[in-house]
């Protein structure tokens, strides 16, 4: 029991950002979108348009790793959904009638591009593997799968630093906006309410 608490990531430093909501996200190993037919590439590779309705946060996060000794690892959240949806699941919640459906992104050379929009930045991992997620939440309703947002997740390769990838991120998606933690927010709310 001891050892199993031991592998899992402690959580060292998290931000959120309010973000413009991107046109279209792309990202995955290059070398899939130069070979791979329509139908593979969309179970390898993220190509997300959202709808037009969707408010974007990212969250930037870094962790203490415990599996192959101690190591610190940067990683990349985006969240796509409605705005009164967005920032329930950017506080890694959802509703009680969602479920979530998984999708790996994997590269098999070693490297992955990230577009957002027109702006794109290519990452060498220096490994092959699983380097990201997508996250479908959805819902069902009269047995018909009504899909409520989406996140997306990457690792950062391990030469990148937070500030690094905070700066990579500001220029992928052309600024970042610190949302306040609920905390300060709610106690900024309760000053205003003793003013009145």
């Amino acid at each position: 029991m001891e050892k199993e608490k031991q592998l899992e990531p402690k959580l060292l430093r998290r931000e959120l950002f309010r973000v413009k909501c991107p046109r279209r996200i792309v990202a995955g190993d290059p070398y899939y979108f130069e070979t791979e037919p329509p139908e593979r590439l969309k179970k390898l590779v993220v190509d997300y348009i959202p709808p037009r309705s969707y408010e974007a946060r990212l969250v930037l996060s870094q962790y203490e790793m415990h599996d192959f000794g101690v190591y610190q690892t940067n990683a990349v959240q985006i969240y796509l959904a409605p705005g009164k949806d967005v920032d329930v699941y950017a506080a890694e919640k959802m509703y009680a009638d969602q479920r979530i459906e998984q999708k790996e992104i994997g590269v098999d050379t070693a490297r992955y591009i990230m577009e957002i929009d027109d702006r794109w930045k290519e990452f060498h991992t220096g490994a092959d593997g699983c380097w990201g997620n997508t996250f479908t939440y959805f819902h069902t309703r009269n047995g018909r799968k009504q899909v409520d947002g989406k996140m997306i997740m990457f690792t950062m390769p391990e030469e990148v630093s937070f500030e690094e990838m905070k700066r990579i991120m500001d220029t992928l998606f052309a600024g970042l906006q610190p949302v306040r933690s609920c905390e300060k927010q709610k106690s900024v709310r309760k000053q205003h309410q003793q003013e009145r």
